[in-house]
């Protein structure tokens, strides 16, 4: 950005008056694990991460299963989400707003702004595949430029961001 440059973020609705700028919210998609095996920690992670955002007020979040195993949890997050703030072991937990947070089919991801992952390791191919899939139908069927939209890997293991980066 240069100096002369104008927040992204923020939009005046009329620009010779004072009103406030309209706050426009990113949205965040966060596939988890959802499948039987070792999920736990996955599925965690994934709601950690979207307690942390939903408390910050700044985007709309988006929790989508791998698997899709469960479509009864599809809509409005009806669930308390609680968290620990980072790096207190012996902190109070926090009640995240559940306001923002909404359990969603892999249809939401090509209108996202940003693309988190947290799947278990083994299955980083079967994510990779699916990201494509559902990417790629989305530049395929749009007539305007297509964006880029960041996919960045929350996972354990050393390979797992490659695996994602070479799909």
């Amino acid at each position: 950005m240069t100096k002369n440059s104008k927040n992204p973020i923020n939009k005046t609705s009329n620009s010779n008056s004072t009103a406030k700028p309209e706050q426009i919210k990113p949205s965040v998609g966060i596939i988890y694990s959802d499948n039987e095996y070792k999920s736990l920690e996955s599925k965690n992670s994934a709601y950690y991460l979207a307690g942390l955002l939903a408390t910050s007020g700044y985007s709309d979040i988006y929790l989508i299963g791998l698997e899709q195993i469960n479509n009864n949890n599809i809509g409005k997050f009806n669930e308390r989400l609680y968290y620990c703030t980072p790096g207190y072991t012996l902190s109070t937990p926090v009640e995240a707003p559940v306001s923002c947070i909404t359990h969603e089919t892999w249809s939401i991801l090509p209108t996202c702004d940003l693309i988190l992952c947290t799947v278990n390791s083994n299955d980083t191919t079967i994510l990779a595949t699916k990201l494509v899939e559902c990417l790629a139908i989305n530049n395929s069927s749009s007539t305007s430029s297509s964006k880029k939209i960041p996919v960045v890997s929350l996972q354990r293991g050393v390979k797992n961001s490659s695996t994602l980066k070479d799909e």
